[in-house]
């Protein structure tokens, strides 16, 4: 099945239906605040020019296994013949500053239904909405460079527990593990890294996830085909949920 957004730019996937349902339950874009959301962890696609409204927004329903930020201390040194007293060596260090992070993020999406993305998705259909959004992310920016624009679609990062936001893009590979031994779990491990810190958190999950959650699933993913129908051209309309 397939899935269209602004003229059709996404690319078929077997989980279109799910990315349907996904931006049926997506928010506005907020400041982050001192409240804490229901999930910890979360990613959000967002269109690539101001005010980079939200197309989907990911969240994490179980908190990740392990999570690695490495960042680099950029810069070059060099040798050159010193004094005794320091071994005849002089060592120069040239520093340039400290890189962005790369995210090494591991885990699970569990089996259940979890409250942290208020019971929408069962642990496989998260794992598949995870790869999906990852997978349109490049699709929809192989299209941006086919078409000569210099503009990208956004791809975000939210770490609510040590308040890190970043702007990130997918790098090398991104795993999806299965186990004869716990034949049910599907596990990931994804790589991002970060390109841009994101002053303002990008969003509150609060919003996000309860955003029009007094209308059914149902009715808001009939109201998510007739919107996005009509957003080609026009972003102005696209106002899935309230804000």
């Amino acid at each position: 099945m397939s899935f269209s957004f602004a003229a059709g730019q996404f690319a078929e996937a077997a989980s279109g239906p799910l990315l349907e349902a996904l931006i049926a339950n997506t928010g506005s874009r907020r400041t982050h605040t001192a409240q804490t959301p229901p999930g910890l962890y979360a990613l959000a696609l967002r269109m690539p020019m101001p005010p980079y409204l939200p197309i989907a927004i990911y969240t994490f329903p179980l908190s990740p296994s392990q999570i690695t930020r490495e960042v680099v201390g950029m810069g070059n040194y060099y040798d050159v013949l010193g004094s005794p007293q320091n071994f005849g060596v002089n060592r120069i260090a040239d520093m340039y500053g400290q890189s962005p992070p790369i995210y090494t993020i591991a885990g699970t999406t569990g089996v259940k239904y979890h409250s942290a993305d208020n019971f929408l998705w069962s642990g496989l259909e998260s794992i598949e909405l995870l790869m999906a959004l990852i997978s349109q992310y490049f699709s929809l920016n192989a299209s941006q460079a086919q078409s000569n624009s210099r503009y990208n679609y956004v791809l975000e990062f939210y770490d609510y527990y040590m308040g890190q936001f970043w702007q990130v893009v997918p790098f090398g590979p991104q795993r999806i593990m299965q186990s004869s031994n716990k034949p049910q779990l599907v596990f990931y491990q994804i790589r991002l890294v970060a390109t841009l810190s994101l002053e303002q958190a990008a969003l509150s999950l609060i919003d996000s996830i309860f955003s029009g959650i007094q209308s059914t699933v149902g009715s808001q993913f009939a109201q998510s085909q007739t919107t996005l129908g009509s957003a080609a051209g026009n972003y102005s309309s696209f106002t899935v949920g309230t804000n």
